[in-house]
């Protein structure tokens, strides 16, 4: 324990100097521990060639995959039929095509020496194509939000600021405009004015996290996204502060992994209707944010993640 949240990097390094740290932190660090929790698709060593090495040692070894790291596109864009409308803005990324060859080998080689592989949501596609099934774990999602169980009297305060006031306020956070296919959303709202809907539109971008978290609890409706076919952690601290969540899910992914799941599923050609129905129904979009705080007090709560990842280590 005592070497808990250690860096090892201060981000300054060269990469041979970087190298260098990491194959003395596998050396010495292999004789120390005896369960290995990897994240990003990385290891200790480059190209995760330790791997062989801890298992032949008898270490536990885990993989914990995130988002654009194992994303594999050519997959992306056979299930998702709005995925081209970002595939320009992902050239040069870890989301851009040419590195599927890439990610299809570091799939198969840590399908090989993992015990567990870690993939919930949208990642389980493309890691399931190339790796077991009884090693990918999909019902833990790791992530870095502070919501627990001993929070939910926090939460409930913030049910609705607004509920006095009789305008709605909708917030949408991009951080990234494109991606989250923001221009939809300005083309719903601005129709929606145009029709006579009363309502605030709060477009939050370059805000310090706390800052941000002080809007979506003002906020009576938050937008998430309606092109990527998944939610992250806006859509999470929206939910669990009692907001409904309009965002676009692939179908699939929701029958698969989101069944309880309450986020409103839009896309570019209903997002008007939906933002509608929820501007006119008060009860309805309390309704909805609550089953948003139980959904995330069942999957977010990371007292209860820490403790399944506990049990995984066991």
């Amino acid at each position: 324990m005592a070497n808990h949240d250690k860096a090892i990097f201060s981000g300054k390094e060269d990469r041979l100097k970087r190298f260098v740290t990491r194959v003395r932190c596998a050396m010495k660090w292999i004789f120390q521990f005896d369960v290995f929790h990897f994240y990003f698709g990385s290891s200790l060593l480059p190209l995760s060639l330790d791997l062989p090495l801890l298992r032949l040692m008898g270490k536990r070894v885990i993989m914990t995959y995130c988002g654009s790291e194992a994303r594999l596109i050519f997959l992306e864009r056979q299930r998702n039929p709005y995925w081209y409308l970002v595939d320009k803005e992902l050239k040069g990324t870890l989301d851009d095509e040419k590195h599927d060859w890439k990610k299809v080998l570091m799939l198969r080689w840590h399908g090989l020496w993992c015990h567990q592989i870690i993939a919930p949501r949208n990642l389980y596609a493309s890691v399931s194509k190339y790796v077991e099934t009884k090693k990918i774990v999909k019902d833990i999602w790791v992530h870095n939000l502070s919501f627990s169980a001993n929070a939910a009297q926090t939460l409930n305060q913030c049910d609705s600021k607004t509920d006095s006031k009789d305008i709605v306020r909708i917030v949408h956070m991009p951080s990234s405009p494109v991606v989250k296919g923001t221009r939809f959303f300005r083309d719903a709202i601005s129709q929606l004015k145009k029709e006579g809907f009363v309502f605030e539109y709060i477009e939050v971008m370059n805000m310090e996290h706390s800052q941000a978290i002080g809007e979506l609890k003002k906020a009576d409706i938050v937008l998430d996204q309606l092109l990527i076919g998944g939610f992250g952690s806006l859509a999470v601290e929206a939910m669990g502060f009692g907001k409904p969540v309009v965002c676009y899910l692939i179908e699939t992914a929701k029958k698969e992994h989101y069944e309880d799941c309450p986020i409103v599923i839009a896309s570019i050609d209903t997002v008007k209707e939906k933002i509608a129905e929820l501007i006119l129904d008060k009860n309805l979009r309390k309704r909805i944010g609550h089953a948003g705080k139980l959904f995330v007090a069942r999957h977010f709560d990371y007292e209860k993640v820490n403790e399944a990842i506990m049990e995984l280590y066991q």
